[in-house]
């Protein structure tokens, strides 16, 4: 029985790699343009997004660094949302709606 589930463990992972080697060179036109543009963008302003550090990473990964700044702004976007992001988010719409009703009164006197 171990050597079942062994042998199920082992074909299970190289039949994963083997789908992610096919399909790591298929990938959309469209998605390739706009790889190509953030990393231009990224190349035009080395310093704001360490452009050297993320070709570093890159060559070691794999994986396109534009890929580490998107996964590094979620993450922080994810962390202002959960730290207060929320109350502004349910209380920002309330306020620019009282804001415009206080504007259409004044314009309306």
């Amino acid at each position: 029985l171990h050597r079942y589930i062994e042998l199920t463990q082992n074909l299970t992972i190289s039949t994963i790699s083997t789908v992610i080697k096919k399909t790591s060179n298929m990938t959309n036109p469209q998605i390739e343009r706009v790889l190509e543009s953030a990393d231009n963008l990224m190349a035009n302003n080395p310093v704001i997004f360490q452009y050297e550090k993320l070709s570093e990473l890159e060559k070691k990964s794999g994986f396109n660094k534009v890929y580490f700044i998107g996964a590094f702004a979620v993450v922080i976007l994810s962390a202002v949302f959960l730290v207060g992001g929320a109350k502004l988010v349910t209380k920002y719409p309330r306020y620019v709606n009282k804001q415009q009703q206080i504007h259409e009164n004044r314009r309306f006197k």
